[in-house]
Formats: C-alpha cells, structure tokens, sequence
C-alpha cells in the first residue's frame, strides 16, 4: 500500500526561520533535475537511501538507473541546500515533526547532478 503525501510545510517554515538555507526543492516530476534551479552549483548526491521497493520493481523491468533518477524522486520528496553546520539543526526540526531526513550529499562546483559519479542531469 502506498503511504499519503509528507506535508512538509510546517518544518521548512521552522528551518527558513532557524537556519540558513540556500535553497529548496520538492522533488516530485522531473525528480533531482529541479536541483538545477539554482545555477552555476552542482551537486554531488553520494548517500541516498534504499531504493524504495516500487522503484526498485521498475527498474529491475528495464528502466535505467539515469532514466529514474530523472524522473521519480527514489525516496525522497524534499531537498533542502543549507551549509554543513546547518544540518544538526534542520535534521532536529524535522525529527520534532516525525520526518525523516538524510544527508544525502553536497554541492560542487562542477555544474550538474551526479549520483554515485554519474551524471543524471
């Protein structure tokens, strides 16, 4: 059974007020190619988590892994792009709200979103 949509207005309000963030994206259709809204970064996406069984499905029957990445969100909804001394604190707030987060990389200066080294978009 697939669980409902996360709302995740409440804690993203609470983290803009706390902490310094530098950006945001839902990650819905188009999935990781959103993170390319914010220009001349790129971004390296080394620790998501386990491809959720569904996708996993999908991707066993002939999809391939660049093709997914590009369009589902694999698991994660939301990104949010803050410093590293950031990521306690807006770990904290979601938790206080029942979300999990995850670290899931960093930003580089190569322009583009690249999983485990491999350039999806």
């Amino acid at each position: 059974m697939l669980k409902p949509t996360e709302i995740y207005v409440k804690p993203v309000l609470e983290a803009l007020a706390k902490c310094k963030i530098h950006g945001l994206a839902h990650i819905t259709g188009g999935s990781f190619t959103k993170l390319l809204r914010l220009k001349n970064i790129g971004y390296d996406l080394d620790n998501l988590p386990k491809t959720p069984p569904l996708m996993q499905l999908i991707q066993d029957n002939g999809v391939e892994s660049k093709e997914m990445y590009k369009t589902f969100n694999m698991g994660i909804g939301f990104c949010i792009i803050s410093p590293k001394n950031n990521v306690a604190k807006i770990r904290s707030i979601f938790k206080k709200h029942k979300l999990t987060t995850y670290e899931i990389g960093k930003i580089t200066s190569k322009k583009g979103v690249f999983i485990n080294s491999k350039k999806i978009a």
